[in-house]
């Protein structure tokens, strides 16, 4: 036999009565390793709830109480993973040195009007304001500059 509190009006209880001499509620009964579900907890209110926890019992996660908890635990890992990568900033250091080179290069085509207009061929603006006497490229015209500049890259 053993001595727990009720859920509703807090006074100890025997294990063995089947009603809280005080309030009438059904006297609690011993839970250890007993567990319900959500869905059975809902049913509850909070005081019978806690009353149930401190009894022994076990109220189960639910399926989104799961997944936040997954998702959580999926960040921190990865961000444990992240911080403790020391090759990602030479990796970034890397690309941006890329990154000027490549501007770098179009600077330098750019300076080529050939490659300007091949670029309208392709229907790439690359001006910003268009020259007074601007003209539209011919087919003709698009088709012998790109022989020419294969030839030249060859």
């Amino acid at each position: 036999m053993a001595l727990l509190k009720c859920f509703e009006c807090g006074k100890k209880v025997s294990t063995e009565a089947t009603s809280c001499p005080k309030c009438g509620a059904p006297a609690p009964k011993s839970r250890k390793g007993e567990s319900i579900t959500p869905e059975q907890s809902a049913s509850m209110t909070y005081k019978q709830r806690r009353a149930f926890q401190n009894a022994g019992g076990k109220i189960l996660l639910s399926k989104v109480q799961k997944f936040f908890f997954i998702v959580i635990g999926l960040f921190i890992l990865f961000g444990l993973v992240k911080c403790n990568g020391t090759n990602e900033l030479s990796s970034e250091s890397a690309s941006v040195d890329q990154v000027q080179k490549a501007l770098q290069q179009l600077d330098n085509a750019m300076k080529d009007p050939r490659k300007i207009r091949l670029l309208e061929c392709e229907g790439i603006n690359p001006w910003k304001t268009k020259p007074n006497d601007w003209t539209p490229p011919t087919k003709k015209e698009c088709t012998e500059l790109d022989k020419i500049l294969e030839l030249e890259a060859k």
